[in-house]
């Protein structure tokens, strides 16, 4: 029921906010830029995934993210991870490429949202690369 979607699309959104932020601090600490990549327009509905120094796209076949050549590479993340959360990317195209900084982890910035029955929550990447989130119907969670 309810109590099980709001902890459900909380753990999504933490995930996701714990990779950007993970994203970021790889760029600054290894002085390379890192490439975000996130879908909405994929076979099993949407991922996301990163890796430093070359940009990549994921997808529900192939993470390209998962190059051998680029190290380190984060785990491919999935709509199969999630089940009833839907990702939301505010542009229309489907995808999003975003770009921490290797000199000062500035970002593109970006926002993002996962929703399910028990509400939504967003993500919001500043051009500062701070990554914060912001819900609606979620307990504990700062509102938008």
């Amino acid at each position: 029921g309810q109590f099980i979607d709001r902890h459900r699309l909380r753990g999504a959104g933490e995930a996701l906010v714990q990779e950007l932020r993970y994203a970021r601090q790889y760029a600054v600490i290894n002085q390379v830029t890192t490439h975000f990549s996130l879908a909405n327009d994929v076979p099993s509905g949407w991922c996301y995934a990163w890796r430093a120094a070359e940009p990549c796209e994921c997808s529900a076949d192939e993470n390209s993210c998962a190059s051998a050549t680029s190290r380190p590479i984060s785990q491919l993340h999935t709509a199969r991870d999630y089940p009833s959360i839907r990702l939301s990317l505010n542009n229309s195209t489907g995808r999003r490429q975003l770009q921490f900084s290797a000199i000062r982890g500035t970002a593109t910035a970006a926002s993002m949202s996962l929703q399910n029955s028990a509400g939504e929550l967003q993500v919001l990447v500043s051009p500062l690369g701070r990554v914060r989130r912001c819900g609606t119907g979620l307990p504990g969670v700062g509102s938008c």
